[in-house]
């Protein structure tokens, strides 16, 4: 399942989404497609709280790595490689074989006897360091010194032939990389064949695999409209100074970015006050204009003319006009 970003059009779907739009999850998302990422930007990272073995949280990407990856057949197979990868570790529980610069606990080399060796799990043997790393932060391998490699996936993914995790023949134990630390020096494919979609293929006859489905479910944009009575009870006591009040504080600073909402007044008859509008920012005059709409005074109307049936009618056709299936609360 792939949640994708609420603006993004059905239209835009191929093929077309067709008839009324899937119910949304009841269960979180495999997938996210977001806005870049601040630590990781558009790359596709995967939140794993579970332990190794364990099923993660999610995974999540940019936009902008699905749009690269759309533009050749190259940039294709680099974000599938990356793609499996991640998804090694949301569905089996794996975790990098690979060090970062700046890293102070996943170093991006370490000391093998006398020598240097960089954190990394491969089938390829890179020969030695370019540079020094004591004296060069940044040293790194040059792109044809992993020319060979096949493995693995969690450490070398944006490497077109690099199509394999890493198993007990190939594993690096003594690498200092989470896969390591994490999961007791194991492989990332004796993790693997633990968890029960490997399971079975040793005790019974392997099935070829089924074609995978997705399920695209777009972010649908939580939707309000505030509906309030306007007939001459409100006199009584201050109630209407009182709902002034409540009302301007929910729209200004209690309803969060990225909601709609519209405010609809009733008393014999009903009335948008305010349309359905997007707040995007705490400190728009928008917020102010939506919270601030109701009159200073309620209307003369008896409160046994009010039809409560009208105010409701009209706050589910504003939702409905917004694209929000209606969900009223009372």
């Amino acid at each position: 399942m792939i949640l994708v970003p609420p603006h993004w059009s059905t239209r835009a779907c191929h093929p077309p989404v067709s008839g009324r739009p899937p119910a949304p999850p009841t269960q979180p998302a495999h997938m996210l497609i977001s806005p870049p990422h601040p630590v990781f930007a558009d790359s596709p990272w995967t939140q794993q709280s579970g332990g190794c073995g364990q099923q993660g949280d999610f995974i999540q990407m940019g936009v902008g790595f699905l749009e690269s990856a759309n533009t050749s057949s190259a940039h294709a197979a680099r974000a599938a490689s990356q793609l499996v990868g991640e998804w090694g570790k949301y569905r089996w529980g794996l975790f990098s074989e690979a060090g970062y610069a700046g890293d102070n606990l996943y170093l991006p080399w370490y000391r093998q006897g006398p020598d240097w060796a960089a954190t990394v799990c491969t089938d390829a043997h890179a020969g030695p360091p370019p540079c020094h790393p004591d004296h060069a932060h940044h040293c790194s391998w040059p792109p044809e010194a992993h020319r060979n490699a096949t493995s693995s996936l969690l450490s070398l993914p944006n490497l077109p032939q690099v199509t394999k995790f890493c198993d007990a023949k190939t594993h690096n134990r003594e690498a200092p990389t989470k896969q390591n630390v994490l999961c007791g020096r194991r492989s990332a494919w004796e993790v693997m064949v633990e968890h029960p979609d490997f399971k079975a293929m040793a005790t019974s006859r392997p099935l070829p695999p089924r074609p995978p489905e997705m399920f695209f479910i777009r972010k649908l944009i939580p939707r309000f409209v505030l509906l309030v009575e306007d007939t001459e009870v409100m006199n009584i006591q201050r109630r209407w100074e009182f709902v002034r009040k409540a009302v301007r504080r929910a729209v200004v600073y209690d309803l969060p970015n990225g909601v709609q909402v519209a405010m609809v007044v009733f008393n014999a008859e009903d009335r948008e006050k305010a349309p359905l509008s997007m707040l995007e920012s705490t400190i728009s005059d928008l917020r102010e204009r939506v919270g601030s709409s109701l009159p200073r005074n309620p209307s003369g109307v008896r409160a046994s003319q009010a039809c409560v049936a009208c105010g409701i009618k009209r706050a589910v056709r504003v939702l409905e006009e917004g694209g929000a299936p209606p969900q009223v609360g009372l």
